[in-house]
């Protein structure tokens, strides 16, 4: 349940009139999209956090080589 909160948001915002057809709306539309499915991976996949810690481990690892930390 509380991963369809952030799309649900999206879906009343365009419901209500909003126009998400730029940029920010596209970010937002991005946002509760990922959300979504990282819930749902981590809901059903008991190994996600792990790999999800691998991901961030990895992008740490690559801006490291380009000479800067990623901002937490």
């Amino acid at each position: 349940m509380l991963g369809l909160i952030p799309p649900a948001l999206v879906l009343g915002a365009k419901l209500a009139g909003f126009d998400l057809s730029g940029p920010i709306g596209g970010a937002w539309v991005v946002a509760a999209t990922a959300w979504f499915a990282l819930t749902l991976l981590t809901t059903f996949d008991s190994q996600a956090a792990t790999r999800i810690s691998l991901l961030k481990d990895a992008a740490e690892l690559t801006a490291s080589f380009r000479g800067g930390a990623p901002k937490p």
